[in-house]
């Protein structure tokens, strides 16, 4: 897989720690979570409300059935080059932000799981009135506005979901597309993290896979591989570094 390849492609990407990494990259799967364990508050708990005579037990089992994975896309920023994801879900910038083929990826979900990219807005309301006695019924009907809208202080993630309550796991297989670093803990300032042991053990595990470094030459942001070829579209992202250290 080349540059040209990798800029014509739609992408989403995926923040993880370096000892979490491994571990997808080992398994080849990508791990749903439960809901209830989701960051953010308005959706790790979730009211449940009815209008007629829906058994709780069942609702509340029936949304524990469900499970996500949260991806990044591009939008304002590039998916892998937002200061705030590499700071609260990689490691504070030590981790790894993953790189996959959106169409390639998504091609591994069944009919019953939904993916889209997910709508923020100020009027977001985590409350659930169940209004249909057919429990399962009520949650696959309004899987968008329960699973797909966040409160918009959330927005600087650029959220891609997939939801199921059927997968425990993906099996990425062929599209993953790229690994990013962008710093290395055994490195000094400014040295490439191609010289580092966490770059070395990523090289171990991925064969035909480019390993890429976000960073910096002329204060500017810079997606290269380990020859120097830089792998950024014409525009630039500035003062990441600068941002990334205040975390």
């Amino acid at each position: 897989m080349n540059r040209d390849t990798f800029l014509k492609t739609e992408k989403l990407y995926h923040y993880t720690s370096f000892e979490s990494a491994i571990k997808i990259l080992v398994s080849n799967k990508l791990l749903f979570g439960k809901l209830s364990n989701l960051n953010d508050i308005n959706e790790s708990f979730r009211p449940l409300f009815y209008s007629s005579n829906i058994n709780h037990e069942n609702a509340l089992k029936e949304l524990s059935k469900y499970k996500q994975i949260s991806l990044t896309r591009d939008g304002k920023l590039k998916g892998y080059a937002i200061p705030s994801m590499w700071g609260h879900y990689a490691e504070k910038g030590y981790g790894i932000c993953l790189v996959f083929d959106k169409k390639k990826l998504l091609e591994h979900l069944d009919k019953a799981s939904k993916s889209k990219k997910v709508k923020y807005t100020d009027k977001y309301n985590g409350d659930i009135l169940v209004q249909n006695e057919n429990i399962p019924l009520f949650f696959e009907k309004n899987r968008d506005k329960l699973f797909f809208k966040k409160k918009k202080d959330w927005d600087n993630e650029q959220e891609y979901r997939i939801i199921s309550k059927t997968k425990d796991a993906i099996d990425f297989e062929d599209s993953l597309m790229a690994v990013i670093m962008c710093f290395a803990k055994d490195t000094q300032f400014g040295d490439t993290v191609f010289n580092s042991l966490n770059s070395k053990i990523l090289g171990k595990i991925l064969s035909d896979i480019p390993i890429l470094e976000l960073g910096y030459w002329n204060n500017n942001a810079n997606l290269q591989d380990k020859d120097n070829n830089s792998w950024e579209e014409e525009e630039e992202i500035n003062n990441l570094q600068s941002i990334l250290e205040n975390y």
